[in-house]
């Protein structure tokens, strides 16, 4: 609605594009296009996006201003609260461990404006003293050199 695209994807027939053309992209640029010389998301995601209107049951194929004005809104939904919602076992969990002196930290296989924005914005980041991602990394889990990379952070602040 709010992109006005002519004869848009329900939401039903947009999720299973999605789910592909995300594996699809993963596949050929690991890491959401990053770990190499260029770390440009915002290119992975405009890509990963036109596949998905490309996989849908009925292909969509928009003019550039139209795609670009529907992926702008996608991009700014999921850089926004909007995108996300908090858990409340991790609202409830977050706070004792901190109280109880357990040293937390992330090893994610996600962008780096996860551990960069999405965090911060959701009041999160407060709780965790180290963050890894495959992103900055240029390897998911379980490939070793995430979790050496999350190791060395993590020794970094454990005491003694």
């Amino acid at each position: 609605v709010w992109a006005r695209l002519p004869n848009p994807p329900s939401e039903a027939e947009l999720k299973p594009a999605f789910k592909a053309a995300y594996k699809e992209s993963l596949l050929a640029n690991p890491c959401f296009g990053g770990g190499g010389e260029t770390r440009n998301t915002r290119k992975w995601w405009t890509t990963t996006v036109k596949r998905a209107l490309e996989l849908c049951e009925t292909p969509r194929k928009y003019s550039d201003v139209e795609f670009e004005r529907f992926f702008r809104r996608v991009y700014q939904h999921y850089g926004s609260l909007e995108g996300y919602m908090r858990l409340d076992d991790a609202d409830a969990f977050l706070p004792w461990a901190e109280e109880t002196g357990i040293l937390m930290g992330i090893t994610s296989n996600t962008p780096s404006r996860t551990m960069e924005t999405v965090l911060p914005m959701n009041g999160l980041h407060n709780y965790f003293t180290w963050f890894t991602c495959s992103q900055d990394v240029g390897v998911e889990k379980p490939g070793k050199e995430i979790f050496d990379t999350a190791f060395e952070a993590a020794q970094f602040w454990s005491p003694g």
